[in-house]
């Protein structure tokens, strides 16, 4: 069970070089809780350089986020 987030909610809520982990996506209200696992999907664009860990990505979520000049960490 993973809590999910798609790349085009990342790209609304965070600033371009914001970290985006499971505590910070909490915070912007965007999953439930910290302690389930989180599975970033590749809808929607990504502009912003950002610095993304999550428990895994799709292969389309982590090729927006490299192209956007970021990085996609699996903790």
């Amino acid at each position: 069970m993973f809590e999910i987030v798609n790349v085009k909610a990342i790209e609304a809520r965070f600033e371009d070089g914001a970290a985006v982990n499971p505590e910070s996506l909490t915070a912007a209200g965007l999953i439930r809780s910290a302690k389930i696992p989180v599975k970033i999907l590749g809808t929607g664009d990504l502009a912003k350089k950002l610095e993304v860990t999550a428990a895994a990505f799709t292969k389309t979520a982590m090729e927006k986020i490299t192209n956007a000049g970021g990085t996609a960490t699996v903790i």
